[in-house]
């Protein structure tokens, strides 16, 4: 979709439409021209839409803005979900010979990762050569619960 020329005529409109009212405060001001002022804004929204459009359309396929968000993902280890109360943050934690895995917290804003908001800790333990869950409660700096992948136990 060519949003450039829709633009323009938006842009075209409101300028007739700012020649009207201009043209009905001068010469007959008891006119209402709240009509046309309705219809500016109206536009410039409209405008400021196609333009946010334009931008996600210039990004390319989904496929192509999917693998654009694997990359970032893979550039800074970090990214956020969206939820109702706030956020989930994700973060790449150890390398891959030292405890690999995520950390993820929650945020009010999203802004930035913060550890005093621990939820869980997902790793690949380098000493015992498995793969673990270590749960957290809000507030406690130590897992509440560490929970094996291989047999689902406890180990608290």
């Amino acid at each position: 979709m060519n949003y450039e020329k829709l633009i323009h005529n938006a842009e075209v409109i409101i300028s007739a439409y700012e020649v009207i009212i201009s043209y009905n405060k001068q010469y007959m001001p008891k006119n209402d021209t709240s009509y046309y002022e309705e219809r500016i804004e109206i536009l410039k929204a409209s405008i400021s839409a196609m333009q946010e459009l334009q931008k996600f359309q210039e990004l390319g396929t989904y496929e192509e803005l999917a693998d654009a968000i694997g990359k970032q993902r893979e550039t800074n280890g970090q990214f956020k979900i969206k939820i109702p109360n706030g956020y989930l943050m994700v973060e790449e934690k150890g390398t891959e010979s030292e405890y690999p895995g995520v950390f993820i917290s929650f945020s009010k804003d999203g802004m930035a990762f913060d550890t005093s908001n621990m939820i869980a800790c997902v790793e690949y333990d380098s000493c015992t050569k498995e793969i673990k869950t270590e749960t957290y409660q809000e507030g406690y700096e130590e897992p509440n619960n560490i929970i094996s992948y291989t047999d689902g136990r406890n180990r608290i």
